[in-house]
């Protein structure tokens, strides 16, 4: 009886510990060499159009340096300007950052340590829930940073890669 019981305690143990586990498909995607012309507000407004975030109510801050690290993991460039977007409920796993970096930046760099930042495997910055997608991108000088769920992300990633 007494194994039997300490076998399901273990079983419950197990489950508590994957319901809090990571859970990221994740790409990277760095591209484009054309920087948009519109601001990061304009293109925020333009990418978080998307059908499946129409019940998401989310708040939109720019970033400062002291934030910085909190939604990226990584220290601010210098020049750097940042906008972020995230769920206004803390238990719904969704963040869009816009990253306009000074011309001459090495992008692709910072694209791609924003991404490892995020993929491997350490905690992020919500308590017991992990974005079901994770994309970074960028367009010219621009990055684009999302943790989503899995259409919202592929959605915001494509209207992205639509802006001129």
């Amino acid at each position: 009886m007494k194994k039997l019981l300490a076998i399901i305690m273990s079983a419950m143990l197990a489950v508590s510990m994957v319901a809090c586990g990571s859970k990221n498909n994740s790409s990277n995607d760095a591209n484009s060499t054309n920087t948009p012309s519109a601001s990061l507000q304009e293109i925020m407004t333009q990418i978080t159009d998307v059908p499946s975030m129409k019940d998401l109510s989310t708040m939109e801050v720019e970033m400062t340096a002291e934030d910085w690290e909190f939604h990226t993991k990584t220290k601010m460039p210098e020049g750097a300007e940042g906008l972020v977007s995230d769920a206004m409920i803390g238990s719904q796993a969704h963040s869009v950052v816009l990253i306009k970096l000074q011309e001459g930046a090495d992008v692709e760099a910072i694209a791609k340590e924003i991404y490892e930042k995020h993929t491997d495997g350490s905690r992020s910055k919500w308590v017991c829930v992990e974005p079901e997608k994770v994309e970074v991108v960028n367009k010219g000088n621009i990055i684009l940073f999302v943790q989503s769920y899995e259409d919202s992300a592929k959605e915001i990633v494509e209207k992205f890669n639509e802006i001129k």
